[in-house]
Formats: C-alpha cells, sequence, structure tokens
C-alpha cells in the first residue's frame, strides 16, 4: 500500500477544521469548525466511503468534541443499516438536510467522504437554497482531486463557497523532492500540460506503487537464492515490509517507510499529506505534513501559528 490510510487522513482533516479557521461567516469572520456534517456513501460495496467517514466522525470527536450530524447520500437505496446515519436518495434532499444543521449552527463544516462527483451536484442544489445564500465550508476527501476541481470550477461558479480537499500530491504546485521534480517533467513531456491528470497526485502515487512492487520482486528474488522464487515469495517480502531499512524507501509522493512495532498493516509510516485551499484564482497549499525526503520530515503546519502535524506511532 502506497498511500496513507484513511484514519491518517481524517486525523489530519479534524486537526485541520479544528485549528484553522475554515468557516466565512455571513458577516465577513472566520472561525474554526465547532460542529461538523458528515457526508458518505452508505452503499455497501463503498467501504472507502464509510470508513472515511467512520474514522473522521471519531477524529473530529477527539479535537472538537462539538456535534456530528452523518447523512448518507444513496439514489439506489442499496444502503449498510447504521443507526449514526440518515440515508437520502437525492442531492437536493441532501442539501437540504445540510442546510437545516447550517442554519442552526454557522460554524458547521461539511466533510465530505462521498464521492468526488456527487459533490459537484450537491453544491448546484445547495445554492439554490435561499435559507443559507449558498454560505458553506467543505473540506473534501482525497477522491475529491486536483482535476475534478480544475474542470468544474465550483469556486468560481459559487461566490460563497469555501472548499478544502485532501491530496496525496500537488503536481506542479509543490515539488518537495528531487524524485517529484524529475517525476513532474517526464510526465509533462509524455502527456503535456493539457493532460487531464497532470495537476492530480494519483498518476504519481501509482508510480510509486509500482517502483514498491519491483522492490519486493527484487528482494524476494535476492533473498530466494536456490529455492523457489514465485509469486508466494514476492507476497511474502511485501507482507513482511519491504525496504525495512532506517530510511525507507525514497519515491515521488515521499518517503515509504514499513518500520515500527505497530505496523502490522505495512502501510508507510508518516506517508505526506495537503490539504488544499481551492479558491477562484487558483489551488493554494493550506496545509502539509509528511515524510517528503529522507531528513525532510514535515511535523508542524500553520504558518506562525505552528500546529503539530498527525503522527503515526512507531
Amino acid at each position: 500500500m502506497t498511500a496513507p490510510i484513511n484514519d491518517r487522513e481524517a486525523a489530519a482533516a479534524a486537526v485541520f477544521v479544528s485549528r484553522q479557521a475554515v468557516v466565512v461567516h455571513p458577516d465577513g469572520h472566520r472561525s474554526t469548525a465547532g460542529g461538523v456534517v458528515v457526508v458518505e456513501n452508505p452503499s455497501a460495496d463503498d467501504i472507502y466511503s464509510r470508513n472515511l467517514a467512520e474514522d473522521f466522525h471519531r477524529r473530529f470527536l477527539e479535537q472538537v468534541q462539538g456535534p456530528v450530524t452523518r447523512l448518507g447520500y444513496a439514489p439506489d437505496q442499496d444502503a449498510v443499516k447504521n443507526p449514526d446515519v440518515t440515508v437520502v436518495d437525492s442531492t437536493n434532499a441532501l442539501a437540504q438536510r445540510v442546510c437545516d444543521v447550517l442554519a442552526a449552527r454557522r460554524d458547521t463544516v461539511v466533510f465530505w467522504a462521498a464521492r468526488g462527483p456527487e459533490l459537484i451536484a450537491f453544491l448546484y442544489d445547495f445554492q439554490s437554497l435561499p435559507t443559507c445564500g449558498g454560505q458553506l465550508t467543505v473540506l473534501g476527501g482525497d477522491d475529491i482531486t486536483n482535476s475534478l476541481i480544475a474542470d468544474a470550477r465550483p469556486t468560481t461558479k459559487y461566490s460563497n463557497l469555501t472548499l478544502y480537499h485532501v491530496a496525496h500530491a500537488v503536481p506542479m504546485l509543490d515539488e518537495p523532492n528531487v524524485q517529484a521534480k524529475q517525476f513532474d517533467s517526464l510526465y509533462e513531456k509524455e502527456f503535456g500540460t493539457q493532460d487531464g491528470m497532470f495537476t492530480d497526485g494519483w498518476p504519481a502515487l501509482g508510480f510509486d506503487a509500482l517502483n514498491v512492487l519491483s522492490r519486493a520482486v527484487n528482494e524476494a528474488y535476492q533473498n530466494s537464492k536456490n529455492n523457489a522464487f514465485d509469486r508466494a515469495t514476492i507476497s511474502s517480502i511485501l507482507h513482511s515490509g519491504i525496504g525495512q531499512v532506517h530510511e525507507g524507501i525514497q519515491g515521488v509522493t515521499g518517503v515509504f517507510s514499513f518500520n515500527g512495532a505497530q505496523n502490522s498493516t505495512r502501510v508507510p509510516l508518516n506517508k505526506p499529506l495537503y490539504v488544499v485551499h481551492d479558491t477562484d484564482t487558483g489551488p493554494v497549499i493550506a496545509m502539509k505534513c509528511g515524510l517528503f525526503a529522507i531528513g525532510r520530515n514535515v511535523t508542524e503546519w500553520g504558518g506562525r501559528a505552528q500546529h503539530p502535524c498527525p503522527r503515526d506511532p512507531t
């Protein structure tokens, strides 16, 4: 696995909305989040969305102890039963539910754990509700991609929308190591700047995944000696932790360090994460945390008011 687990993403998102003045009130003043509406896809086959929503719910309460409203959008009614989640079957009904919560408490943020395209439909319906006047702050999970925002341009269409999203990498906006610079240059040369995925972190993450797999193949082959070298051997190397060295493996999206007594899930420790502010003039990095390069671990964020980054247990 090359991406951070959902719990790390949720921890970063919860810390961000509890420390950063992300909510813009009708009178113009800003505040941190006092409450949250978590929107998810409650369908049985979307484990990612339901898991991210659960993790954020728990992490938010650790930071804020404010009210949490869970809403599920399931147009096909194929929803997993959860007493904490109120399910609606249309984005119009979802928008009305969110507006009702905001009308009662203006310092509420929407955490979007559902899928990216559904957010665009929701925003369209929300803007038509006179009670809320389109005043809304959304922090989206990593399924809200840079390319989706660039294509839909919601902050240009909706002046009262404040939009953030979590990303694993932000090509061309931040190149935190030599490998990232080289990858961006090669990608631009091969596909051009007009490619739909040019500003997304997913190609870089996929490249890193293949790099980790190739390292596993090499280690498995070297360790096999005269014994069998097959799929099971490679799987064993991946399970035991590829690159079991102090520094880890340097990738485009950060360092892949699998060391640590509690790291039984074999996910990289302190994998980099960004929170990107999607403004009407373009994306701006609002939070940056993680092990970006060997010897370069970003452990604080927030400009002058330094806040600690979430750290994985070791």
